[in-house]
């Protein structure tokens, strides 16, 4: 997924099979919904984790939410909740 993103772009695994993503030079929702389609792009394709091979199918579901650097532990709640923008891709 890093290889999907910007260099100054922040990747972090947040629990189970959820990351966040911290666009650091965001333009709105429109550059949100391309990170977003080029990290399921990434997905599509197989990769190996621990030597095994995985071919991932499924939905991707994205919750898009300006960061507010004051409040990083309830922004992250608010992600959670129905206060994010969400969008769904299926890969």
């Amino acid at each position: 997924m890093r290889e999907c993103l910007r260099g100054t772009d922040i990747l972090a695994h947040l629990r189970d099979n959820q990351y966040g993503v911290i666009l650091t030079e965001f333009a709105g929702e429109q550059d949100a919904r391309a990170a977003a389609a080029r990290i399921s792009e990434a997905l599509r394709a197989p990769f190996k984790v621990a030597g095994q091979a995985v071919d991932f199918k499924g939905t991707i579901e994205f919750r898009v939410l300006p960061l507010d650097e004051g409040q990083v532990t309830q922004t992250l709640e608010r992600c959670r909740s129905e206060d994010a923008t969400t969008f769904v891709l299926a890969s």
